[in-house]
């Protein structure tokens, strides 16, 4: 795998025991996945690839429950296509202003499912349904995940061995520091 800076760069031949190495655009392995291109694009698409293909087995199973079950087709929307949603929650502000939009439409066509609510605009459907917007979910995370972080050894140890770092390597909060603590 060759990893650059330029649109198109030239691949040089290299060679293993007189065997040509082909070049590969990206390479996964036990779940982790090498790219020769910076972004999230095409992890987005594949993870909302993987939820508009639960939306289908979703669809078929709402054909059988009929529509005035809304708590059952709910249960089933939060069950398995809400933890694809909120496996992107941790990269969630890495991501551009057109990703996190289609990753909400992909989020309200969810909703227009188990609703049944064709036709209608995003905002709309999601006053219609009374459901949370994606980035309440967001917040509920990242509120949830900061009490955690308050309470865990391993992570004020962290948050002290980052602050004496960040002291270390600027030389404004060394003195600073120094001169507070040692004079």
């Amino acid at each position: 795998m060759l990893f650059h800076n330029v649109v198109s760069p030239q691949h040089p031949n290299v060679y293993f025991t007189n065997q040509k190495i082909e070049y590969v655009d990206r390479f996964k392995y036990r779940g982790i996945e090498l790219r020769n291109k910076l972004g999230w694009g095409i992890y987005i698409n594949t993870r909302i690839a993987r939820i508009r293909n639960l939306y289908c087995g979703l669809r078929k199973l709402y054909q059988i429950i009929p529509k005035e079950e809304i708590p059952t087709r709910r249960l089933l929307f939060l069950t398995f296509a809400l933890p694809h949603f909120i496996w992107l929650f941790s990269l969630w502000f890495l991501f551009t202003e057109n990703q996190k939009k289609g990753i909400e439409h992909v989020y309200v066509s969810g909703i227009r499912l188990v609703y049944s609510l064709w036709g209608w605009e995003d905002l709309t459907t999601l006053i219609v349904a009374r459901e949370k917007t994606l980035n309440d979910y967001i917040y509920n995370y990242l509120k949830n995940l900061k009490q955690n972080l308050d309470i865990s050894l391993e992570a004020s140890a962290f948050n002290e061995t980052f602050e004496v770092f960040m002291i270390i390597t600027s030389p404004e909060l060394y003195n600073l520091y120094y001169k507070k603590h040692v004079v």
